[in-house]
């Protein structure tokens, strides 16, 4: 993380789309590339293989690779070992479970329903086929709605694991389980089985696949329960272990949720960026379902757009595969939003047949939330109509139901039509009750944080695939270069052999180049020796200000305020702590920066020590009027060394009302500096060797820093230490004396 802001500066000025496009063809190559190596050694190991059973258990794991990459394959190889198999034996069974993963996988819960009916756990030998059976159907369970019978199935197959140990099952159950009670609106129980099954994944040999699942089983959670910024987060997490994979149709669905998050908060072009992605991998998978979603996502975002055109066009294609498609609520979500385009054309009718088919689809499997959906967009056909009994009824029932169910993240929508409706009949008191309703939700819905949230993650994980881009860059370039060496090589070695006089010439060239060089490095000795001094107090200074210490005792704050579940101070914690580390990384080389950047650097870095030691001490940063702060020039943290001495050391978190104070002033062309603290004092504070040492330590760089400055520019700084009570030794005073610099101030070196 620290290495992404070291290099932002570098690339803010090129557009992120063409980053995007290169970093997409390069991870498709690469996950290609890695397919068909996993694909070529299981079809190498059957080849070899003699042992019938040992083949038939290779077959089924080249079965499972396709349902991940190639869903048409894994259909055709699942065929062809269908004929193999006798009825009723153990390969029989362990193929069925195959077959169910690959019903569930398109949604295809018929030949699903049908397929199971024909087994018991008892068809199964072995605890582990057992448990995936158990898994499956909870899972199907799950998928009609039926939360409770889901649960069992998933409470029996955990029951089971504890005879076998076996953490990828474990994890896989435990995730299930999280989902089960996500949507029975167990939010705590949800959240504990999730977290139980990242612990888990973490333990398995095959930890990204699984550990993928499993943090984007955490970001649905967090969805269902309105927290979209932390759901988004896992998300993205979700997303960079599973780039490792092949898994195209976990690529495909993660980005659609993704971009699904990025469309509730309107964030168009986000929201396309990750639908598109969607769609590269759903296409690679080859499932209809997935690639159609997506279609009718980027649909979506035209319409967002206000261009309906494009809408209608992408919509249309995503129609195109509905005869392909079996399950019912992907069906009824491209049938529901084609209703929702065809009422803002006007075209009443169209809509009003397409929201009956979504509403039919929606019913079939009890998914009430959609319905109630549905019900809106119906109310707002027929209020465009001017049927305003109809619309009322309709936008009633929407909002009973998501009441009943506790979901009402869209219900202030439907007070907003009503408020219209009723204020086209002319009952001014009803639509100012529901423009209340409406107002009131607006009040306390907390889309707008959620929406900055997700802006601050958009542009790390944006800055994260410029850095893979610059770092593919330096790859290509740094062989460029070194082909070229080569073939400069290559030419020498030609031409010294054909060309005896040129030797002699370039020999003596060389001589007389060799001596200038001698020459001039003893002209520039001195100033070459002053120049490495300051790089190397720059890497000391570099290494004190990011010391492992802060950056664990900051882990550790972050980490109790997320055990508190406070998200408000740990993002604020975090975005502190990452514009301090920012603002470290680019300024710290720098010989001079502006005095405000300067203080903006203390700021965060004193802010962060005011949250860490829970406002224990305060502080005050003040600057002379007559110092211009964008002009002012200061030495990079030339004070930070003493502001840790003052805190850590000083122990002002246990002095009553302790502060710790900045001045800034000019005098006599100097900048003067002075930092005062009311902490223990240096003689209390030398009983501490580390302290000591510490101590010793700043003013020692510090004093050479000065001193650096003084001969370069012929100066006389200085610096002072002393008590701030002199009376009972406590509390400290340094001032620093250094020359006073602008920033287009004429240097002359």
């Amino acid at each position: 993380m620290l290495n992404l802001f070291c290099i932002f500066g570098l690339v803010k000025t090129i557009p992120f789309l063409f980053y995007l496009f290169f970093i997409l063809n390069f991870l498709f190559f690469a996950d290609v590339n890695a397919q068909v190596q996993n694909e070529t050694q299981i079809l190498q190991r059957i080849s070899k293989t003699t042992n019938e059973e040992n083949k038939f258990k290779l077959e089924l794991e080249l079965i499972q690779f396709y349902l991940s990459t190639d869903l048409e394959k894994a259909k055709k190889k699942l065929t062809e070992v269908k004929t193999k198999v006798k009825n009723k034996s153990s390969e029989s069974y362990e193929l069925c479970l195959v077959e169910l993963h690959l019903y569930m996988q398109n949604k295809d819960f018929t030949s699903f329903q049908n397929t199971s009916r024909s087994i018991t756990i008892s068809s199964f030998k072995t605890i582990p086929t057992q448990i995936n059976y158990l898994n499956l159907v909870g899972s199907f369970a799950r998928e009609k709605h039926e939360f409770e019978k889901a649960l069992s199935y998933h409470r029996k197959a955990l029951v089971l694991i504890k005879k076998i140990r076996d953490n990828y099952l474990n994890s896989e159950i435990c995730r299930n389980i999280g989902l089960d009670f996500a949507f029975q609106d167990k939010k705590d129980s949800a959240l504990y089985y999730s977290n139980r099954s990242i612990t888990y994944a973490r333990k398995t040999n095959s930890q990204y696949g699984i550990l993928t699942e499993c943090f984007n089983t955490q970001a649905l959670i967090y969805r269902y329960f309105n927290q979209i910024d932390i759901g988004i987060a896992k998300n993205i997490l979700a997303l960079e272990i599973g780039k490792s994979s092949s898994h195209f149709e976990k690529l495909s669905r993660i980005n659609r949720e993704i971009g699904l998050s990025q469309l509730d908060i309107r964030n168009w072009n986000d929201a396309e960026i990750y639908f598109n992605n969607s769609l590269f991998y759903a296409e690679k998978f080859k499932s209809s379902s997935q690639i159609a979603l997506a279609l009718i996502n980027l649909a979506a975002v035209e319409h967002g757009r206000k261009n309906f055109i494009k809408s209608k066009q992408l919509s249309q294609k995503a129609e195109s595969y509905l005869p392909k498609i079996l399950d019912r609520e992907t069906i009824g979500e491209i049938e529901n939003f084609i209703g929702i385009l065809y009422n803002d054309l006007g075209n009443y009718k169209e809509a009003a047949v397409r929201l009956n088919n979504a509403l039919v689809n929606y019913e079939s499997i009890g998914n009430r939330l959609k319905i109630a959906n549905v019900y809106h967009h119906v109310a707002k056909v027929l209020f465009a109509q001017e049927k305003y009994v109809e619309a009322e009824n309709f936008l009633n029932r929407s909002i009973t139901i998501q009441k009943e169910l506790q979901k009402i993240s869209s219900v202030h929508l439907s007070y907003k039509v009503l408020s219209e409706l009723y204020l086209k009949k002319n009952n001014v008191s009803e639509a100012y009750k529901y423009l209340s309703f409406y107002v009131q939700y607006l009040d306390s819905n907390n889309m707008i944080q959620s929406a900055k949230s997700i802006a601050e993650l958009n542009e790390t994980f944006k800055t994260q695939e410029q850095l893979q881009t610059i770092n593919l860059q330096s790859d290509s370039i740094k062989r460029a270069r070194e082909k070229q060496d080569m073939t400069n090589l290559q030419l020498r070695n030609t031409q010294q052999r054909n060309m005896y006089q040129l030797i002699i010439i370039i020999f003596i060239l060389i001589l007389i180049i060799a001596g200038g060089f001698i020459l001039k490095n003893y002209l520039h000795r001195t100033k070459l020796l002053q120049l490495q001094k300051e790089i190397e107090m720059s890497q000391t200074l570099l290494r004190s200000q990011m010391n492992p210490h802060f950056i664990f005792n900051a882990m550790t704050v972050i980490q109790g305020y997320i055990y508190d579940n406070d998200p408000i101070k740990s993002s604020e914690f975090l975005v502190n702590l990452s514009r301090l580390m920012r603002l470290i990384l680019e300024n710290s080389s720098k010989e001079f920066i502006s005095l405000k950047t300067e203080i903006e650097i203390l700021q965060k870095y004193l802010t962060i020590q005011k949250l860490r030691f829970e406002d224990r001490f305060n502080f005050d940063i003040t600057v002379h009027e007559n110092l211009p702060l964008s002009e002012t020039l200061i030495p990079p943290m030339i004070t930070q060394p003493f502001i840790e001495n003052s805190i850590e050391h000083g122990q002002l978190h246990t002095v009553g009302e302790g502060f710790i104070k900045i001045d800034f002033w000019s005098v006599n062309n100097k900048l003067h500096i002075q930092i005062s603290d009311n902490g223990i004092g240096r003689k209390e504070a030398s009983k501490n060797k580390k302290s000591n040492d510490h101590h010793s330590m700043a003013f020692q760089i510090t004093e050479q820093r000065i001193s650096m400055l003084n001969k370069k520019y012929v100066t006389n700084g200085k610096l002072d230490i002393s008590d701030y009570d002199k009376i009972n030794n406590s509390g400290t005073i340094v001032d620093i004396e250094i020359p006073l610099k602008f920033k287009y101030q004429i240097i002359d070196l």
